[in-house]
C-alpha cells in the first residue's frame, strides 16, 4: 500500500492530524518503511524511548483506567459491551455475570469483583462509541486508511492471561496505555486470513516470532493472521487498547462482488457466455474421470473443454467495472464510519478570500432572493473525505453520498434502537443531482483544497451553481467563500 504524502505538521491535505504519523513515525519508523516492510507482512514493535513521557501521556489520554472506571459506573449500554474472561488450564473461560432484572447489564461492582478477586480480564468492545479521545484516534486512522477502524480495550490484573492463543481477521495496532504486558507472537497458519480463528492449543503453535514486553506508550502492529497471546507478570497490571482495521477489505472481497456483475455483463454482450456446454461433457468431465487414464478421444475433449473455459474466464476481466465495484465496496464504510475527525482548516489558494461562511442546516438558509450567488463566489467541500460521487451509466442521475453527519454511537454499524427500519441504515445518506452535474461535482471532488467558482466547474450554469450551494451548503457539506 502506498502511503499518502503528508503535509507539514503531519496533517493530511484535508487538515486532519495523521494518526499513523503519531503512532508510527514519532516512534522512529517512516510511513514508507512501515507500508513497504511491515504492513500485511510482519509484526513491528515500537517503544517510545526518546519521547517516553509524551507517548505515555498521550496513551493515557486515549482511554485511561480511570476513564474505564468512570464509564463502568455510569452507562448501562457501556457495561453491556464488557466481556469478562480468564485463560486457565489451557482454555479461555468467560465469567461475565448474567444480566440483572429486566435484562439490564451487569453491575459495575460485579464486573470489578471478577477483575480484582477473580483474576479476570475486562474486555471492552468498541469503547470509542463512549469516549471522544479514542473516537478521534479511530476517526484519524479511518482518514489515513480509508477503511473502518474499531477498538477493544483490555484491563488485565497481575499474573493473569485473558485470552487463549488465536489469530484475528483484522490488522491490529496494540497501544499500551498503562502497566506492562508480555506478548508472544507465532507465525501464522495462513497469511492474511479472511476469518478469525477459534482458541488454539498452545502445543500446536508454529514458530515463535517474538516475545516482547509492552510498556506505557509502546505500540505493537500485527498483520491479520498473526497468532498471539499476552500475559501480565507479578505485581504488574495492564491496560491496553487494540485498534483493528482492514476487515474484509482484500481483493477477494472486492472481486467477490465484482465478478458476478461482470458475468451478467458478459452474458448480455457476448454470445459465447450464452452458449450451452458441449453435448456429452458430463460423460468426460468430472473428478471421477480425471483420476483415471482416459482414451485419446476423451483426453482431447477434456482439453478442449478446459481451453474454452479458461478463455472465457480470461476474457471476463474486460467486463469488470472496477470503479463501480469500489463504489459499492465503499458503501458500508460510509454508512458505518465515524464522523469527521477534528481538523485544521487548510489555507485557501491565494486567489480566494479567507472569509468563510458555512450553513449548518437547510432550515436556516436564506431565501432565494437573499442568497443568489455572485460570479465571484467560490466553494469547496467542508469534509472532502466524507463525500463520494457515484455515477452509473444506466441511470440519469448522479448520487452524492456523505458521512459527515454520522454518529459516534453508530460506529461500526451499531443499529439505531430508535430506527423503525433497521435496513434503512445500510446506505449512507445522499443527494441526487442531474447527470449533467457529474463533471462539475467530480472536479470539485478532486480539486480540494482549492475553492472553485462557477467558471471552474465544467458544464455548470450559474443557476445550477446556486442550486448546488443551496442544497449542499445548507446540509453543512460545502464551505462558501464570498
Amino acid at each position: 500500500m502506498a502511503a499518502e504524502k503528508l503535509a507539514p505538521r503531519g496533517l493530511t491535505k484535508e487538515g486532519v492530524q495523521s494518526a499513523l504519523l503519531r503512532l508510527v513515525c514519532e516512534r522512529g519508523v517512516p510511513l514508507d518503511e512501515f507500508f513497504g516492510s511491515y504492513w500485511e507482512q510482519r509484526p513491528l514493535v515500537l517503544h517510545a524511548k526518546d519521547k517516553a513521557r509524551a507517548a505515555t501521556e498521550y496513551a493515557r489520554s486515549v482511554f485511561s483506567t480511570e476513564t474505564l472506571k468512570q464509564l463502568l459506573r455510569g452507562s448501562g449500554p457501556f457495561r453491556a459491551n464488557v466481556n469478562v474472561c480468564r485463560y486457565e488450564d489451557g482454555h479461555r473461560v468467560n465469567y461475565t455475570p448474567e444480566a440483572g432484572k429486566g435484562g439490564k447489564p451487569p453491575s459495575s461492582s460485579a464486573l470489578w469483583d471478577l477483575h480484582d478477586n477473580g483474576g479476570c480480564t475486562l474486555q471492552v468492545f468498541q469503547p470509542q462509541q463512549h469516549w471522544r479521545p479514542l473516537a478521534t484516534l479511530c476517526a484519524q486512522l479511518e482518514e489515513d486508511l480509508r477503511c473502518l477502524v474499531g477498538a477493544n480495550a483490555y484491563l488485565t490484573p497481575p499474573n493473569s492471561q485473558g485470552l487463549a492463543p488465536h489469530h484475528d481477521d483484522v490488522d491490529v495496532f496494540v497501544l499500551q496505555l498503562e502497566g506492562t504486558k508480555t506478548w508472544c507472537l507465532h507465525e501464522p497458519v495462513m497469511t492474511l486470513p479472511r476469518d478469525h480463528s477459534d482458541d488454539m492449543d498452545p502445543r500446536t503453535l508454529g514458530r515463535l516470532l517474538m516475545e516482547v514486553a509492552l510498556e506505557p506508550g509502546s505500540l505493537l502492529y500485527m498483520p491479520r493472521g498473526t497468532i498471539h497471546y499476552a500475559r501480565t507478570q507479578d505485581g504488574q497490571p495492564s491496560h491496553h487498547v487494540t485498534i483493528s482495521t482492514y476487515q474484509r477489505n482484500a481483493w477477494f472481497d472486492l472481486l467477490g462482488a465484482a465478478i458476478p456483475r461482470a458475468l451478467e455483463s458478459a452474458f448480455n454482450k457476448d454470445e459465447r457466455y450464452r452458449r450451452g456446454l458441449p453435448v456429452g461433457s458430463l460423460g468426460y468431465m468430472g473428478t471421477g474421470v480425471a483420476c483415471s487414464s482416459t482414451p485419446a478421444s476423451v483426453t482431447s475433449s477434456r482439453e478442449e473443454f478446459v481451453r474454452v473455459g479458461k478463455e472465457l474466464v480470461g476474457d471476463l476481466a474486460s467486463h469488470i467495472d472496477f470503479d463501480s465495484a469500489v463504489d459499492e465496496h465503499a458503501m458500508d464504510f460510509f454508512a458505518s464510519r465515524l464522523p469527521p475527525a477534528p481538523r485544521r482548516v487548510p489555507t485557501l489558494l491565494p486567489s480566494a478570500s479567507s472569509t468563510t461562511t458555512t450553513a449548518t442546516s437547510s432550515k436556516k438558509r436564506k431565501t432565494n432572493s437573499e442568497d443568489k450567488a455572485e460570479s465571484s463566489v467560490k466553494v469547496r467541500w467542508r469534509f472532502p473525505n466524507h463525500v463520494r460521487l457515484v455515477v452509473k451509466a444506466d441511470v440519469d442521475v448522479v448520487v452524492l453520498f456523505f458521512s459527515a453527519g454520522n454518529q459516534v454511537e453508530g460506529h461500526m454499524g451499531t443499529p439505531d434502537p430508535d430506527s423503525a427500519d433497521p435496513a434503512a441504515s445500510s446506505l449512507p445518506p445522499f443527494f441526487k443531482f442531474p447527470k449533467s452535474y457529474a463533471p462539475a461535482l467530480s472536479t470539485l471532488c478532486i480539486s480540494y483544497p482549492a475553492a472553485l467558482g462557477v467558471s471552474d466547474l465544467p458544464g455548470l450554469a450559474q443557476r445550477d451553481f446556486e442550486g448546488i450551494i443551496a442544497e449542499l451548503a445548507g446540509a453543512g457539506l460545502l464551505e462558501v467563500f464570498p
